[in-house]
């Protein structure tokens, strides 16, 4: 088996362990305050979950630029489960929530505004949208909701402020910034290259070890999102995540 072959079945024991973890779970969750945490977590976790296979999936097919583009995503959701666990989880989860709907509310706005958009049928969506948009407006002062309004990221930091106070600023420089290359289309020199010799060569096939390295990452991304899930819900999943990690060869 190669180390591509081993790398995607762990990452497949890795997506077995995530599901046993589901649905063998007894959330031990008191309060509201609480259950709203959680449930933010958990749609973060989603996300991650969805990104982590895509993933998989690219890499199985040899692209891996795509995947890239993609891990910056996994990376984002790990550090926003990290931020919103970290302090003020009620408050932070709320700020979450509420920056969702009015991202929602002007994406309907700026469609209305849009000719080329004239003949889409916008009004259950924009009613959806309405309503959690004054949900969330009523949750907030006047001025905090103001503020969220303002904000470009919901949690109003520069994404490397971000990262780097939830303890990734080494995947930024690592993993994030690297790929901003690829998201802004600034890399075309890396894709193809031109000579009297050869004419016009495109690199379509990335080298194997750049596959293995994006497989083996996104493993060890999606293993911390499952041991934050673990701990914020108690899950009682410690004996089945610490198997998970041995499988990985992941140290602590």
């Amino acid at each position: 088996m190669s180390r591509r072959e081993q790398l995607v079945e762990k990452g497949r024991n890795l997506l077995g362990a995530s599901r046993n973890l589901l649905e063998k779970a007894e959330p031990r969750i008191g309060s509201k305050d609480e259950f709203m945490v959680f449930a933010t977590i958990v749609g973060l976790y989603a996300i991650g979950d969805k990104m982590f296979r895509a993933i998989h999936i690219l890499c199985d097919h040899g692209d891996w630029e795509a995947g890239r583009v993609l891990l910056r995503t996994l990376i984002e959701a790990l550090a926003s489960i990290k931020y919103v666990r970290k302090e003020n989880s009620t408050v932070r989860a709320m700020e979450y929530s509420a920056f969702h709907a009015i991202q929602d509310m002007k994406m309907i706005t700026q469609i209305e505004r849009n000719s080329y958009f004239r003949d889409m049928a916008l009004d259950e969506l924009k009613e959806i949208a309405q309503v959690n948009f004054d949900n969330a407006k009523a949750k907030f002062s006047g001025g905090d909701f103001a503020r969220l309004r303002g904000q470009s990221t919901w949690h109003g930091k520069t994404v490397e402020n971000f990262m780097q106070e939830v303890g990734l600023q080494p995947a930024y420089d690592a993993v994030y910034r690297v790929t901003s290359q690829n998201i802004h289309a600034t890399d075309a020199k890396n894709h193809v290259s031109i000579s009297k010799e050869k004419g016009i060569v495109i690199n379509f096939e990335p080298r194997e070890d750049w596959i293995e390295g994006l497989l083996e990452i996104s493993n060890g991304f999606y293993f911390a999102i499952l041991r934050e899930l673990n701990e914020i819900g108690n899950l009682g999943g410690d004996e089945l995540l610490t198997k998970a990690k041995h499988d990985l060869s992941l140290q602590a």
